[in-house]
């Protein structure tokens, strides 16, 4: 089984999210919305399901150790893998970069947010950087990346949810990294939070 640096072995639902947080920048920033979406109010089955599904239909292959954790998030519930591409572990090279600065910042999405987490105990950071495309591909733009560092007892379906709402109401929508203090990152992630600039509390 699969174990966390800081816990031991991975329950269910931090194998569910440790997967989920593999998938940025592989599968579609649509197709992580709706199987992060689910969670937030605990239908995790259901996020798992979207999840297999948005593998298939983007064909995105997982690797042996990704196709392990997707089995203990489903908490010993048969789950149908026929179409997921499995391959070997290894490493995977980066094909996103990140940047502190870039065009358009979204000040007002800023203000919402640092309003929202002002005083949050549970939100203790919160940054925003630029993710960039190695290629000018008009299907995949660069875009604002927001980061979120919790609190180790900080709820990350939640909180990702909440700031989604938050980004509706504005008429705006950017992908969101949320993760607690003592998790486990990924090269993705720790690629996004070393860029981040912290946004300023209000």
């Amino acid at each position: 089984m699969p174990e966390d640096t800081m816990t031991g072995p991975l329950s269910a639902r931090e194998a569910h999210l440790r997967l989920l947080m593999l998938m940025s920048g592989r599968v579609s920033d649509d197709q992580l919305d709706v199987s992060w979406g689910p969670m937030m109010g605990g239908e995790d089955d259901f996020a798992l399901t979207n999840l297999i599904a948005g593998l298939i239909h983007e064909g995105v292959p997982i690797t042996e150790h990704e196709a392990e954790l997707l089995h203990i998030a489903a908490d010993g519930e048969d789950i149908d893998t026929d179409g997921v591409e499995i391959v070997p572990d290894g490493p995977q090279a980066a094909y996103y970069t990140f940047t502190p600065e870039g065009p358009d910042a979204p000040d007002d999405l800023d203000a919402a947010i640092t309003t929202w987490a002002a005083g949050r105990k549970d939100v203790p950071w919160i940054g925003r950087t630029r993710r960039v495309a190695p290629h000018q591909d008009p299907g995949d733009p660069d875009t604002w990346v927001y980061v979120v560092r919790l609190a180790p007892d900080g709820n990350p379906p939640v909180i990702r949810g909440t700031i989604k709402t938050l980004m509706y109401g504005t008429g705006t929508d950017y992908p969101v990294e949320v993760f607690t203090r003592r998790q486990w990152l990924p090269p993705y992630q720790k690629a996004a939070l070393a860029a981040a600039i912290e946004l300023p509390a209000t």
